[in-house]
């Protein structure tokens, strides 16, 4: 089964292009944890319904490319 990552990378760059800068303050903004986000960014879980829906609602669905990756 197929499972959803966050690309890194591409979530440093979404950041950076909309001043965030700390996790606290992304998790904030998304209506998660600091310490759920701080897993999946790190790649210990995988991110939730609750995550995905919190990233594409800040970053908009354009940025899908840019956040996501799937693992097979």
């Amino acid at each position: 089964m197929a499972t959803l990552g966050i690309k890194r990378s591409g979530l440093a760059k979404l950041r950076a292009n909309t001043g965030i800068t700390t996790d606290r303050e992304l998790a904030h903004r998304i209506g998660i944890s600091n310490s759920q986000l701080a897993r999946v960014i790190a790649g210990t879980s995988l991110p939730g319904n609750d995550t995905v829906a919190g990233l594409l609602h800040l970053f908009g669905f354009a940025a899908a490319a840019d956040l996501f990756e799937v693992h097979p």
